[in-house]
């Protein structure tokens, strides 16, 4: 693969394939571009008073991690960016379709990470419990990269990993980023989760069942205050399990709903 796809909001071209997230390159190189800037990051809080310390709530690494989601490849994608290396007006544009299962009807990703893990390199498509396992590898390295910095994240439990493209039973699995000590962290665009969910959180974390939403936001509540409220109430309040933190994803947008701002306010000055 020459290239990619993504849409966040709409489609745009990548210049770069989906990477390999078992790739050793890949994983070294990551790890010395992270570990100045946590190390960076240690010596900033260090130096801070008690009070500011505690506001310091996570340190979340990955955004959105997935393979076939973020980085999605059409049927005959080369041939297009090839012919087409700085034109994407003539891509296509139909996208993934989740309902039509991991790969959205789209290529199959994934073959170089199962055979960089020794998991085969004969067969059909990898699949969802194939991608989560080289998902988890990948949480695995970079959370020890960042311990092996600053292993306070360790000890107060600051450290979570932010995974996408999950749900069922097509998608990605919710372990995917459940790699202790990681606290699995999603994004919620379309509700607050799913019954897998907190299967997979009293699995993981029986004690506590904590997770966070690195991103969410309720495009389906426009202006609603009522309809915010019950997306706070659904997230805030889950069912599913304990969330430790949640970002609005994005507060300009969000701010300039007065409904929102309302809704945001009435549930956390509920008595």
């Amino acid at each position: 693969m020459r290239c990619a796809w993504r849409d966040w909001g709409s489609q745009f071209r990548l210049l770069t394939p989906q990477p390999n997230l078992a790739s050793p390159k890949l994983l070294a190189l990551t790890k010395a571009a992270i570990q100045p800037i946590v190390s960076a990051l240690r010596g900033w809080y260090e130096r801070q008073p008690k009070h500011v310390q505690d506001n310091f709530v996570a340190l979340k690494i990955g955004e959105e991690v997935d393979i076939s989601g973020n980085y999605y490849f059409y049927p005959g994608g080369n041939d297009v960016c090839r012919e087409h290396p700085t034109n994407s007006s003539l891509d296509p544009r139909y996208g993934r379709n989740n309902s039509k299962g991991l790969y959205g009807g789209l290529a199959p990703m994934g073959y170089n990470l199962l055979r960089t893990l020794g998991l085969r390199d004969v067969g059909g498509p990898p699949t969802r419990a194939e991608l989560t396992q080289g998902i988890q590898h990948y949480f695995g390295y970079v959370a020890g990269a960042v311990a092996e910095a600053w292993p306070l994240v360790n000890e107060k439990e600051l450290l979570f990993g932010h995974a996408g493209l999950v749900g069922d039973p097509l998608l990605l699995k919710w372990e995917s980023p459940m790699v202790a000590p990681l606290v699995p962290t999603y994004s919620f665009y379309s509700g607050p989760g799913q019954p897998g969910l907190g299967t997979a959180l009293a699995a993981y974390d029986p004690g506590h069942r904590r997770f966070a939403a690195g991103e969410f936001f309720c495009f389906g509540c426009q202006n609603n205050a009522s309809k915010w409220t019950s997306a706070f109430d659904g997230l805030l309040f889950s069912a599913y399990g304990h969330l430790r933190y949640a970002s609005i994803y994005n507060l300009g947008p969000f701010a300039r709903l007065p409904g929102a701002v309302e809704a945001l306010h009435t549930v956390l000055h509920r008595k």
